[in-house]
């Protein structure tokens, strides 16, 4: 009886062996797709801080300028109308 007790036991440890390989392949694999969405997130968050600083770019000077632009042009168009 004590050679059946340690077989089955053995047999348990085979299985949480097993188990436990299982779970650090289904680790590795979640590490590397991980991985590759963090590396996605930075490219956009640099994309997203290009057109924030183009944007800003475009409403200081230069929306300024389209703006003064816009409004001789009316002025000049009312006048001559």
């Amino acid at each position: 009886m004590a050679d059946e007790t340690i077989r089955r036991l053995f047999d348990k440890l085979d299985q949480l062996s097993q188990q436990n390989a299982r779970l650090e392949v289904l680790l590795s694999e979640k590490e590397k797709v991980c991985d590759m969405k963090f590396e996605q997130i930075e490219k956009l968050e640099t994309r997203v801080s290009l057109l924030e600083k183009s944007r800003s770019l475009f409403s200081g000077g230069l929306g300024f300028a389209a703006w003064a632009i816009s409004t001789v042009l009316m002025v000049l168009g009312v006048m001559y109308k």
